[in-house]
């Protein structure tokens, strides 16, 4: 959109001495003569751009109409730039990167040799190894449906594997454990519902708008809707896959009981996405108890023995 990227031209400006047209359309994917179109609305709105000749010359703005830089400490706005980063390499939105230009605008110039330090120690990754640039797409139409209000749908394949058809109205975006969630009103089930971006396929926006209904956002920690179904499970585990165990249970839920063996208590829900999970680890884990868990796991593990031999 053009504002975000006045906005974004802007804060560039106000965050260095000089630039060019050349760079400022590189960077925004725009032709020269769109930028200096730009500059000429930002010079309508009373923002004093200015142009030098020659071989230091460029695009600049006023050192007077800068805003004060002193607001954020520079850890505050690492830590502010380094969040914004990590979401917007999983969201490829125009408005995050305004702002990301927004925020760098804050950094003093004298310290910031300091803050490029202070950037490169931590950085945030949200994009998967592979099917991110669908994952993008889908996220841009759910946007794109949430902004204007307008149903979207698409075929939802769920835990068990079965198919559906499904109308929504898109009320959230959610991240949680590096995986995409939307909640929204399904018009199929006429309920709220959370569905997962990558169980959706053939994703549309269409042309029904809706009104907005009372929208209340699920809890999602295991204080909310997962508490109902979660249950600890005791384990026995090879060292091999300690690091995978240490963010399922939490380190102080583990305990060393041989040279190379640990135990540990390990949250579940007895569906066939946990037993799945669990099997995932192959030979380096083993169900100690409950037995009602033990047995559901044998059947699970013959039912896949059995679709060898069949």
């Amino acid at each position: 959109m053009k504002i975000d990227r006045l906005i974004a031209i802007l804060m560039i400006l106000m965050n260095t001495n000089k630039t060019t047209a050349v760079i400022l359309a590189e960077k925004f994917e725009v032709s020269v003569r769109t930028i200096y179109r730009d500059l000429d609305t930002l010079l309508v709105a009373g923002i004093p751009v200015m142009t030098a000749q020659g071989l230091n010359g460029g695009i600049y703005i006023d050192e007077a109409f800068k805003l004060d830089k002193q607001y954020f400490s520079l850890k505050e706005i690492t830590h502010l730039l380094v969040g914004l980063k990590g979401i917007e390499s999983a969201m490829d939105d125009h408005g995050l990167k305004a702002a990301l230009e927004k925020v760098k605008s804050l950094v003093p110039e004298e310290v910031s040799d300091e803050f490029n330090d202070a950037m490169g120690q931590v950085s945030i990754d949200l994009l998967s190894w592979i099917g991110h640039s669908e994952i993008k797409e889908k996220l841009k139409k759910i946007k794109y449906g949430l902004s204007k209000s307008v149903v979207i749908w698409f075929n939802y394949i769920n835990r068990r594997n079965k198919p559906s058809s499904r109308s929504v109205e898109p009320y959230r975006l959610l991240l949680k454990e590096s995986a995409w969630y939307l909640e929204g009103y399904c018009l199929e089930k006429s309920d709220f519902r959370m569905f997962k971006l990558s169980r959706m396929i053939e994703l549309k926006v269409t042309d029904q708008t809706f009104v907005k209904r009372e929208f209340i956002p699920q809890r999602n920690d295991v204080n909310g809707w997962v508490k109902n179904q979660m249950m600890l499970i005791d384990v026995e585990f090879d060292y091999s896959i300690l690091e995978r165990m240490v963010e399922r249970c939490g380190e102080k839920n583990i305990e060393k009981i041989g040279v190379t063996t640990y135990k540990a208590k390990m949250p579940f829900t007895d569906n066939a996405h946990s037993y799945n999970s669990l099997l995932s680890f192959g030979k380096n884990i083993r169900c100690v108890g409950p037995e009602k868990i033990r047995a559901k796991l044998l059947e699970h593990i013959e039912s896949i023995k059995k679709m060898y031999y069949d």
